[in-house]
């Protein structure tokens, strides 16, 4: 399988007739304010505070010509923080069946892992033998502002 491409969206939806995918509020940033107490307590751990806030990533595979048949992959996404740590990790098995010519995977997320204002990054990897092959890098700015 090849990827084409992956958006992160704040919400996505399928229409059941035409079976095309509908993004909504395609995200590369967020804006986090609120009282300098609440904002110290999304960073008080390395290990990261659950932010509550919808996120979707949605991609595009891709069956290869020279793939036939029905076929399986697996592909993971980590979030990395702005100090390089791997804030989450989300392992997924896939299966096309022969008459299918692509497929699109959704990862939703009713909140997510920040350890303070930065770049986090989406990496998208997809399992090749016995190890994973980074496909995508999708950053997310995090900034705080705070109120008084």
């Amino acid at each position: 399988m090849k990827h084409i491409w992956t958006v992160l969206c704040e919400k996505s939806t399928i229409d059941k007739d035409s079976n095309n995918i509908s993004l909504y509020n395609i995200i590369e940033k967020i804006n986090i304010s609120g009282p300098i107490e609440e904002l110290t307590k999304l960073t008080s751990s390395k290990d990261g505070e659950v932010f509550a806030h919808n996120l979707s990533l949605v991609s595009l595979w891709s069956r290869e010509k020279k793939e036939k048949g029905d076929i399986t992959f697996t592909f993971k996404v980590d979030l990395e923080s702005p100090e390089k740590n791997n804030l989450m990790s989300n392992k997924r098995e896939v299966s096309l069946k022969e008459r299918y010519k692509r497929t699109r995977t959704k990862l939703e997320m009713n909140g997510t892992k920040i350890t303070g204002p930065g770049e986090y990054i989406f990496k998208v990897s997809k399992k090749e033998g016995k190890n994973y092959k980074v496909c995508a890098e999708i950053p997310l700015e995090i900034s705080f502002q705070k109120k008084q």
